[in-house]
């Protein structure tokens, strides 16, 4: 009727823009510490930041590249830790000890599980692992052995022993060289004055001796060094080598004269020699 009354609940309407902001690209960066020494321990980060509160995160992985294909390290027994801290995502892999099979491309890829329209789903960066052998260890002996002063007319042999870490596979991954030199000049070779020994090998050692067939008074201060070079194999890539070296310093006296009933004679062992 006219005096019926048409009540309304009221309706308040607030109207806003929302604004939908593309997500950025991520962040990555590759860090390393440690040493790449077969037999120490190296460790590869991969480090992916996010916007701080973002509710999807991104997966970040490790993987190791053949000529073909990459490979995930859990089958190539290789460890990987994440940590989350904040809106940074840290993937590193720990290799310790580093094993020659390590060497290598490792690849790091980060990635939403949603589909992005700016292409910033995804991100990847790559890291060369070159191996390097480690230094051998270089002593030098003589025999006579224990001799603190030479008498010249004598001969000595300076004997070179290079100790190979237990972590290289000698067989396969190395090639020795072994070389002498005096005072730092050029390599020696075989002459009338010296004979080097062809290298031998017992177990992970390598042996050469370097023959002075007579000592001279020159001689006396000499430095005699032993220079060792550890190289890969060319058959395998991503190895670095070594060298180590050793030297002594010989101290060589005149050659004593002994009276004997008013005659004059050399000492036994000592010839007469002149200086070359």
């Amino acid at each position: 009727s006219s005096n019926d009354s048409l009540i309304l609940n009221g309706v308040n309407t607030i109207t806003e823009n929302v604004v939908v902001e593309e997500i950025p690209p991520l962040e990555m960066d590759i860090s390393t510490n440690g040493s790449t020494v077969v037999g120490l321990s190296f460790n590869i980060t991969c480090s992916v930041r996010v916007v701080e509160g973002l509710v999807e995160q991104p997966n970040v992985a490790w993987y190791k590249m053949d000529d073909v294909s990459m490979g995930d390290l859990d089958e190539l027994n290789i460890a990987a830790i994440t940590v989350i801290d904040g809106s940074v995502t840290n993937v590193t892999v720990i290799l310790d000890p580093v094993l020659f099979q390590h060497r290598g491309v490792y690849i790091c890829i980060a990635d939403y599980n949603i589909s992005l329209t700016n292409d910033a789903d995804s991100d990847s960066q790559e890291y060369e692992l070159i191996v390097d052998l480690p230094t051998p260890d270089v002593v030098i002996t003589t025999d006579p052995p224990n001799t603190d002063t030479l008498i010249e007319g004598t001969y000595i042999d300076l004997i070179c022993t290079v100790t190979i870490s237990s972590a290289v596979d000698i067989d396969i991954y190395l090639n020795v060289g072994i070389e002498w030199s005096r005072n730092g000049n050029a390599p020696l070779t075989n002459t009338s004055d010296y004979t080097i020994s062809p290298i031998s090998f017992i177990s992970n050692q390598y042996i050469s001796t370097l023959r002075i067939e007579e000592l001279i008074l020159s001689d006396n201060g000499a430095t005699y060094s032993c220079s060792a070079s550890l190289q890969p194999s060319l058959l395998f890539g991503f190895i670095r080598g070594s060298n180590g070296n050793s030297s002594i310093t010989l101290t060589i006296e005149e050659e004593p004269l002994v009276c004997e009933d008013g005659d004059v004679r050399l000492v036994d062992g000592a010839t007469p020699y002149e200086g070359r």
